[in-house]
């Protein structure tokens, strides 16, 4: 009996030792948290091919990118290879978080 008292007073003493299994270890999910954007500067894209563009953007990370197009007629650009850009808001050089929303602005066509 002295022998079980001195066991439970030195684990006591020791911060508690238990029998139970350590809990799993979960890594905190990147996507979930604010902390885990990471900060981009936006390229110069001015007359550059969309498909090349767009590829870029992804590349550093943004993602929010909306493309559209100067000309109003025009709703939806399903192939930016088939277009140049012609404008990035934010602006070229600007520091920005990876999920800003990044609004390319292409003209129809691509000069080679």
């Amino acid at each position: 009996m002295k022998k079980i008292i001195a066991a439970v007073a030195i684990s006591a003493a020791l911060g508690g030792v238990s029998c139970a299994a350590p809990e799993p270890q979960v890594a905190p999910s990147p996507t979930t948290s604010a902390a885990s954007s990471v900060y981009v500067t936006i390229p110069e894209v001015y007359g550059r091919n969309g498909a090349i563009v767009v590829d870029e953007l992804k590349k550093l990370g943004l993602t929010n990118v909306q493309l559209a197009s100067k000309d109003v007629s025009t709703t939806s650009i399903t192939q930016p290879r088939d277009w140049r850009a012609f404008a990035i808001e934010p602006s070229a050089g600007k520091v920005v978080s990876s999920d800003t929303r990044v609004v390319v602005t292409f003209t129809p066509g691509f000069r080679r």
